[in-house]
């Protein structure tokens, strides 16, 4: 889905000691992929069967338009608010979710669990890392890709790679995977979402000693308007740690980044009540293997034409 909107291009040839992928925009998202999106803020951010349970028992006694009581329910209990911290969950949680829609969907990666959802609060960062993705691979041993995340809107700061560099040293470098009682969370947490493959897997990681490749990947989504080459410079002139392996950075360019956040966030409660009503309208697949679930929405010219379809994939449409 995102393919539709961003492509990738790795530069060649090298001219910083790190890899740069440029991911830059092939079109101006239109409102399905705002749509999109939001569903990805949404599945990230909060518990879709919490937010059904919930909402069914706010509209029961409830003299308010059913839009109005969900919008009010997700500001208050499960998106962040753009004026706390100078909005900087707000637009964080953004650059996150979609540096992880990314690599799922451009390089087939697989995360454990939706993270932003065990954060204290809805306007708080979550501990552990941005990013820990998993990929398995045929005949070979796992990779797991650690990340960071910085997401600059508006003022300038040359300085935010080296930042983003620093803060893959301060905690990702450490290897979360080795971890026990961080794996030991997650596999919990895939139990009680039945992901049973899953949880397998990450057992076996801290049962069994599986060897896996690891690499680092800072992203930075920046608003194009703004950007300057001088972010990359300075980090060429910092010195790289050397635990992290296979360094790369990925230059996310986006046209009025801010007013698309914006929409993102705005586009949240008609696409929480199309997923309440199950009358889906676009795309989202997570898991592995046989494990990956597929959901798809879509709205007809009649509403009793709208359908939510489950895919498996071993088992295809249902």
């Amino acid at each position: 889905m995102l393919s539709k909107w961003l492509a990738q291009q790795v530069r060649h040839p090298a001219v910083y000691k790190f890899p740069v992928t440029n991911v830059t925009e092939l079109v101006a998202p239109d409102e399905f992929m705002l749509d999109y999106l939001a569903l990805a803020l949404l599945l990230a951010l909060g518990d879709p069967q919490q937010i059904r349970d919930d909402y069914k028992l706010l509209l029961k006694d409830a003299e308010d338009n059913s839009l109005s009581i969900l919008t009010n329910y997700l500001h208050t209990h499960t998106l962040p608010d753009k004026s706390v911290m100078y909005g900087i969950g707000y637009i964080g949680n953004f650059g996150e979710v979609l540096a992880t829609t990314f690599l799922i969907e451009f390089e087939n990666f697989w995360f454990p669990i939706d993270k932003l959802r065990y954060r204290e609060k809805k306007d708080w960062s979550m501990r552990l890392t941005d990013l820990c993705f998993i990929k398995r691979l045929d005949r070979t041993k796992p990779l797991v890709c650690y990340g960071e995340v910085k997401t600059i809107t508006g003022r300038r700061n040359v300085k935010i790679a080296v930042d983003g560099h620093n803060s893959l040293v301060k905690g990702e470098a450490r290897d979360d995977l080795t971890e026990p009682e961080v794996l030991h969370f997650i596999t919990g947490k895939l139990i009680a979402a039945k992901k049973f493959e899953e949880a397998t897997f990450i057992s076996y990681i801290y049962t069994h000693n599986i060897e896996y490749d690891k690499r680092y990947d800072l992203f930075i989504v920046h608003a194009k308007e703004i950007w300057t080459e001088e972010i990359l410079e300075l980090l060429e002139e910092h010195p790289l740690d050397q635990r992290l392996v296979n360094f790369s950075t990925k230059v996310v360019l986006i046209s009025q980044l801010r007013q698309l956040i914006d929409k993102a966030y705005e586009h949240s409660p008609k696409v929480a009540k199309a997923l309440i009503n199950s009358s889906w309208f676009g795309h989202f697949q997570v898991g592995f293997g046989n494990s990956v679930q597929s959901w798809s929405y879509r709205s007809d010219e009649k509403p009793n034409r709208d359908k939510m379809r489950c895919c498996k994939a071993d088992k295809g449409v249902r």
